[in-house]
C-alpha cells in the first residue's frame, strides 16, 4: 500500500498499538482509518462534530475525538503522542496545530494539501 511506502516503512516495522491520529473522516480519511487499523495502530479519528463518530468507529477507529470539544494536544500527550498523524483534509488550518501531538520520532503525513500557505510551529 502507499501509506507504508510514503512513510518509508513496511507495515510490520510499526509496533502494534502505537497511536495513529487520522484527521478528517471523509474521502481519504476513510482509507487512512482502515489502513491504520489494519497496521495495528490504536487508531484515533479526529473531526469536528459528533456526526462522523459512528462511521469512524465502524471504519476501524479505536477512539473518536471531536476537535470542537476537546484539547487534542492534551489528549495525545496523555496517550504518549501520536506515532503517525495522517492529515487528509486539504485545509492548513485543520492540521497546522497538530505538530505538538506527535510522539518523539513521530511522522506527520500530509495527504490532502493545497497551494495555501501552511505554517508549522514546534513550540506550544
Amino acid at each position: 500500500s502507499s501509506l507504508p511506502k510514503a512513510l518509508g516503512k513496511h507495515p510490520t516495522d510499526f509496533v502494534p498499538y502505537r497511536v495513529s491520529l487520522t484527521q478528517s473522516c471523509s474521502g481519504l480519511g476513510h482509507l487512512a482509518l482502515q489502513f491504520s487499523h489494519a497496521m495495528g495502530f490504536h487508531t484515533v479519528a479526529v473531526s469536528s462534530g459528533d456526526s462522523k463518530r459512528e462511521l469512524a468507529l465502524t471504519l476501524g477507529a479505536s477512539e473518536y475525538l471531536d476537535a470542537s470539544k476537546v484539547d487534542l494536544i492534551k489528549s495525545f500527550e496523555q496517550m504518549g503522542g501520536a506515532k503517525v498523524i495522517v492529515c487528509t483534509a486539504p485545509n492548513p488550518k485543520a492540521y497546522q496545530g497538530l505538530l505538538p501531538a506527535l510522539a518523539v520520532d513521530g511522522t506527520l503525513l500530509l495527504l490532502g494539501i493545497t497551494l495555501d500557505e501552511a505554517r508549522f510551529s514546534t513550540g506550544k
